[in-house]
């Protein structure tokens, strides 16, 4: 006998049955936006014709609905399997118990209002007295838990970032860009008349968020948008975006001047053609648009134990620096045929551990040792700092020397495919650490990666776990808009560079 299993979505007209033989036939599908909810915010999964139960005389069905609406009420956890099942008189008591935490949390809220100051006194020092215990702990975190919610519920934090990106997020956005600047696409047929190549320049000003509105093809006028019609349509409900912009078209002319005075030539001087302001509608935000995505935490260093690096991790990669044990061959290492050294990557080039150091100012080997603070005694990582050591000196000889180590970051960050137009000091002050101020600040930072890096290395310490819930963060409504509008932006800011 051959079984055949497909994995896919459920649909309209697929059938199910739960473990108490509940039949039933899927009559729609409806997204989690329409579904009714309680007054705690806690949305059902599926909604059951309540005719189902007394027609097809199955209590079990009736009790594990009961069961469930205790669990979801008390934030409990219970095992529910077809060969052990809570008895009738379990799941009466944790109702029970629900129902009076809820009346009681109810009444102390009522008795809160009217308590006078001694009485606050004394509630304080009861509230002071918990007891370190299982049950203690559990009821401290459920009654935490509950107070939390009752203050601002399942949905104000949604609400709260989606208001702030519009009333602060949106312009934010445009103001980060600056001035856009336009360069000729040098095609002879679009040349000026005079012989200049045209150039613009392109600034966003202030950002309008219009109410939603769509227009009827047979008034031809603006009608009001409510959220009812965008469902029944199947239209999104969105807010038209306005932007003030400033243009200017200009092109550069070389001009003759007296070089006894000013030492040159010729000189540029910019030609202005036209200049013009206007508001432009530039796209549509959806509104309330209630989602989240989940991410690895950013405030951290994170030890990678497979590659053995650690990272410094932001939002943006430019700013973004890792620090990575790496295999090098017998050849670079020299006499000491080490197999493994310290490498920085930065701005997309690979820089060996020692020379960044003393970029950013350190003036010697000991001074660098003493920074890393590290265990002197595991011959572990005194081997891989030997290795380190001796690998720079193969490939950058003389680095030590005033000034060198920065020539020679600045000839290997020069050389990377998209390199910065700023000098290696300035790529050092705004991309490196750009929180931290001051070389000897980002020093110490680097070297506090070190450690952490050798102590996980070394078994000292352990390596960081990017999978538990603890060290994931997620991103609101307010953040992901702003981070989906940053992108559309920098794709217009692209497509305006390579216009001709």
């Amino acid at each position: 006998m051959n079984t055949w299993l497909q994995v896919r979505s459920p649909s309209v007209g697929d059938k199910f049955s739960s473990m108490h033989g509940q039949k039933g036939v899927i009559g729609l599908l409806e997204s989690q936006e329409n579904f009714p909810f309680t007054h705690q915010g806690i949305v059902p999964d599926i909604v059951i014709n309540p005719h189902a139960f007394p027609t097809r005389k199955i209590p079990g069905q009736l009790l594990e609905a009961a069961l469930g609406k205790g669990i979801a009420s008390g934030g409990l956890i219970r095992y529910v399997t077809p060969l052990v099942t809570p008895s009738v008189d379990d799941i009466t008591e944790q109702r029970h118990s629900v129902d009076e935490d809820d009346v009681m949390g109810t009444n102390e809220v009522e008795e809160d209002v009217k308590m006078s100051d001694s009485e606050e006194e004394e509630e304080d020092e009861r509230v002071e007295e918990v007891t370190f215990t299982e049950e203690g702990l559990s009821k401290l975190c459920r009654e935490a838990s509950r107070s939390f919610f009752k203050e601002y519920g399942l949905l104000s934090h949604q609400i709260h970032s989606y208001n702030d990106f519009v009333e602060n997020g949106v312009q934010k956005v445009f103001d980060d860009i600056g001035e856009i600047d336009v360069e000729p696409g040098y095609d002879p047929s679009k040349k000026g008349g005079d012989g200049g190549w045209r150039r613009a320049k392109v600034k966003f000003g202030k950002v309008k968020l219009e109410k939603p509105m769509f227009w009827s093809n047979d008034s031809g006028k603006a009608l009001k948008f409510l959220p009812r019609h965008a469902r029944l349509q199947h239209m999104t409900y969105s807010s038209r975006m306005k932007v003030e912009i400033d243009f200017e078209v200009f092109k550069l002319e070389n001009k003759s001047s007296d070089k006894f005075k000013t030492g040159k030539e010729t000189y540029t001087q910019k030609v202005g053609i036209s200049k013009e302001k206007k508001e432009v509608v530039i796209g549509r935000i959806p509104v309330m648009a209630f989602v989240a995505q989940e991410r690895i935490s950013l405030k951290r260093l994170w030890v990678d134990q497979p590659n053995w690096n650690i990272s410094y991790r932001t939002e943006i990669r430019r700013l973004r620096v890792d620090l990575k044990i790496e295999e090098v061959s017998a050849s670079e290492c020299g006499h000491l045929q080490r197999t493994k050294a310290l490498n920085v990557h930065f701005l997309g080039c690979t820089i060996p551990l020692w020379v960044f150091l003393f970029a950013l100012g350190m003036p010697s080997d000991k001074e660098i040792i003493e920074m890393i603070n590290c265990n002197l005694s595991d011959e572990s990582s005194v081997k891989l700092l030997l290795s380190t050591i001796s690998y720079a000196d193969d490939q950058h000889e003389g680095f030590r020397r005033g000034g060198y180590s920065s020539k020679k970051i600045d000839e290997l960050i020069k050389g990377t495919r998209f390199p910065p137009k700023e000098s290696t000091k300035d790529c050092l002050d705004k991309y490196l650490f750009p929180t931290l101020t001051g070389s000897k600040q980002k020093a110490l930072f680097l070297g506090y990666m070190v450690k952490r890096l050798l102590q996980s290395y070394s078994g000292q310490g352990k390596p960081d776990n990017k999978d538990d819930f603890r060290n994931k963060r997620l991103d609101l409504t307010g953040e992901l808009l702003e981070w989906e509008l940053r992108n559309h932006i920098k794709h217009l800011d692209a497509s305006l560079i390579t216009l001709s």
